[in-house]
């Protein structure tokens, strides 16, 4: 019954291989592997979806790039994320202050912002009454807070309690929404954080040396239809293919340690698809790839890793790039 179920859910990706990878269409025949059109060498790959992209989101961040500098909030979680926007930003000649929550946020994020403050996970009431006092009005959610911190019996104050209490569905978009209404009611207003990143964004198509053979991307394309269907319910954002079959879904682990899990299962050849939910809220919980998780594809035996070109944030993008190459993997962005 497993078996049959895989084979009808197989089929069907093959079938929605075009509507799925719209940005694939023009770079990989039917019968082949991906091959990459550049603007140059040396140059990203480049699609008439790279084109609409990039307008769609110039027109989503001009106020945020294009206005003359003021205070930006920065609610940090874990990762390298917030390190990296709070870079961008600056650079854009705004002054960034930081909520950096306990337990999550980097300490090294201290040196790249002009303010910081730390603040519980579970204390939503401090985190507005900083900001606001810091006069800000405009806040950006980066880097991951885990789920996990619900179960650990960490303090809630009663305005966090409400809101939890007020869901069903605990998964990752009921809760960042729920939080970013509280954020709104108090005068502070969410911004998509790629408005200073958009060098960190790949067009679509194959952005190392190696490109897929047909069997790694009839992987992608499995796994890409699977993963975006995980996504959109909120659970996670990654699965873990070889051969057509699924072998690691990610859920509140996180996305390294579903790679670990698959890696344990099966010990090389492993295609890694990384995806944003098809109605992706940019303003928080956009998928990341950088320099700690190819670490963990590098201990996984992982032969390509795919990304959702339209939701992906890349850091580190030409050390990511180089380090697939020395390790003779392929890095697609669909």
């Amino acid at each position: 019954m497993i078996a049959k179920g895989n084979a009808r859910l197989h089929a069907r990706s093959a079938q929605n291989v075009e509507r799925s990878h719209e940005g694939l269409s023009e770079v990989v025949g039917p019968h082949e592997s991906p091959a990459v059109r550049t603007s140059g060498a040396g140059s990203r790959p480049i699609s008439p979806r790279a084109s609409h992209e990039r307008s769609r989101r110039a027109v989503g961040t001009e106020s945020m790039t294009a206005s003359k500098p003021h205070r930006i909030g920065l609610l940090a979680g874990s990762g390298q994320y917030p390190i990296h926007f709070a870079r961008g930003a600056r650079l854009c000649g705004h002054k960034v202050v930081a909520v950096a929550i306990e337990e999550e946020a980097d300490p090294k994020l201290a040196d790249h912002v002009d303010e910081i403050h730390w603040a519980g996970v579970g204390h939503l009431v401090d985190i507005l009454n900083t900001f606001r006092e810091a006069r800000v009005t405009e806040v950006v959610l980066t880097g991951k807070i885990h789920k996990t911190h619900l179960f650990n019996h960490v303090t809630l104050d009663d305005q966090m309690k409400k809101v939890i209490a007020s869901l069903p569905r605990k998964d990752d978009v009921s809760l960042l929404c729920a939080i970013a209404r509280e954020f709104e009611r108090t005068g502070l207003k969410l911004r998509e954080p790629t408005a200073f990143l958009e060098d960190l964004q790949a067009a679509p198509g194959v952005l190392t040396r190696r490109s897929p053979t047909v069997a790694e991307m009839a992987d992608v394309n499995y796994g890409f239809t699977v993963a975006k269907n995980l996504a959109d319910l909120g659970i996670g954002q990654t699965v873990v293919v070889k051969g057509g079959v699924i072998l690691a879904v990610e859920a509140i682990e996180g996305t390294d340690k579903t790679i670990e899990r698959a890696g344990t299962l099966v010990p090389d050849g492993l295609v890694v698809v990384k995806v944003g939910s098809r109605n992706q809220d940019r303003r928080f919980d956009m998928p990341v790839v950088g320099m700690e998780t190819m670490k963990v594809l590098v201990q996984s035996h992982v032969t390509v890793l795919a990304i959702d070109a339209a939701n992906t944030v890349i850091l580190d993008r030409e050390s990511l790039v180089e380090e697939a190459d020395r390790q003779g993997m392929s890095f697609i962005a669909v």
